[in-house]
């Protein structure tokens, strides 16, 4: 089995080198793009094929696992202070043949806008536009918890968000943000909307240490027909809460202890509890 991992990531924008009055320079001062390619394959195929990179090489009858993605990020306003409007664009396609049967096949794409007023030193306002695609063909190998689902799909998704953030202070703030979405499957039928509600808070009591905590409180109304399946991630309809508590104390100059709290009330009356705590060393 042969196996290839490689990335490769440009960046245009960012230089004023222009005439400042002409349309180039303007360009050059407010428009910037990052590009980034990462691929993952592991073949049967003996040949050398995939070190040289041919596209006949990647996600065929010979893949064990093969992985593609793409993402852009688009920055238009880079010369204003208080204005930022950004354009994500992301692209990734799965092939999974590592239970030994028909192989798996997912895509994902997504395409997201935010843009960000910067009215004070102490406020900002936000207000974000999605819409994504997620597909897939195969069987589940995982069980799923909860009301019987599909293994394949194709969801479309449209999300749309406004949010406020003050801040306290460099290292404190306060984030209020409401969200509304969309998501309609098109091999079942099933259609859901989502409306939430999603607060966080980030503290510095201490010199040494944050605090971040957050929540949400989302709302789950659907229209499905009788006798189908819906996706797994498709969520009965009800009132799904989630919180979370991360604190993190230094404990030297490269060194961080971190305890991570979460717990989620799904709209099935289902909880989750994780505790998670880390030591993490930065050079």
């Amino acid at each position: 089995m042969r196996q290839l991992l490689a990335s490769v990531r440009i960046e245009l924008g960012r230089s004023g080198s222009s005439r400042a009055d002409s349309s180039q320079g303007w360009l050059k001062r407010n428009v910037s793009v990052t590009q980034v390619l990462s691929v993952q394959e592991q073949s049967r195929d003996q040949s050398y094929d995939l070190y040289l990179l041919r596209p006949s090489a990647f996600q065929n009858s010979n893949t064990v696992f093969g992985n593609f993605r793409a993402r852009q990020e688009w920055s238009f306003l880079n010369s204003m202070a208080v204005h930022s409007l950004r354009l994500f664009l992301n692209w990734e396609n799965i092939l999974d043949a590592r239970s030994g049967g028909e192989p798996t096949e997912s895509i994902r794409r997504e395409a997201r806008s935010s843009y960000e007023h910067t009215r004070s030193r102490t406020l900002t306002l936000g207000f974000d536009l999605a819409a994504s695609q997620r597909r897939r063909l195969g069987r589940l190998d995982a069980t799923v918890i909860g009301r019987p689902s599909a293994d394949s799909y194709n969801v479309l998704q449209q999300r749309v968000a406004t949010r406020a953030t003050w801040r306290v202070s460099s290292n404190e703030r306060l984030l209020l943000e409401f969200d509304a979405s969309q998501q309609e499957d098109r091999f079942s039928g099933t259609r859901q909307q989502l409306l939430g509600i999603n607060p966080s808070v980030a503290l510095a009591p201490l010199r040494n240490t944050r605090f971040l905590a957050g929540g949400s409180v989302t709302r789950v109304f659907e229209d499905k027909p009788v006798g189908v399946l819906p996706p797994y991630f498709f969520e009965p309809p009800g009132t799904r809460l989630r919180a979370n508590v991360t604190g993190s104390y230094r404990l030297g100059r490269n060194l961080n202890l971190n305890i991570t709290y979460s717990s989620v009330r799904h709209t099935d009356g289902r909880y989750t509890y994780d505790v998670k705590a880390e030591t993490r060393a930065i050079f």
